[in-house]
C-alpha cells in the first residue's frame, strides 16, 4: 500500500523519502491540492529474501547437541495463554 504525501512534504523529505523506495521497498502518491498528481515506487522487485530462499539456508543448518532440549524448555516456560472468556 502506498504511502500518500503532498508535494511540499516531499520536497521538505525528498532524500528519506527517496532511501525508503530504494533500500525499504516502499511506494508514495504525491498529492497536489488533494489530487494525485505522481507514483514513486521501486524499480525491480523489492529488496530483501524470498520464503524459498530462507528455507534452503535453513535446511542446510546444523545445530549444536542438546539444542532440541534446549528449545523444548525455552517452550515449556511460556505459561499458557489464557483466553478471555469473552473471545470464548
Amino acid at each position: 500500500m502506498a504511502t500518500r504525501i503532498t508535494i511540499s512534504e516531499f520536497d521538505r523529505k525528498m532524500r528519506d523519502v527517496l532511501n525508503r523506495v530504494a533500500y525499504q521497498g516502499e511506494s508514495f502518491i504525491l498529492e497536489r491540492s488533494g489530487r494525485e498528481i505522481a507514483r514513486l515506487e521501486p524499480v525491480g522487485p523489492r529488496p530483501g529474501v524470498t520464503a524459498q530462499e530462507v528455507a534452503e539456508k535453513l535446511r542446510h543448518l546444523e545445530f549444536p547437541e542438546g539444542f532440541a532440549d534446549d528449545l523444548e524448555a525455552a517452550r515449556a516456560s511460556i505459561p499458557p495463554l489464557e483466553v478471555p472468556e469473552w473471545l470464548g
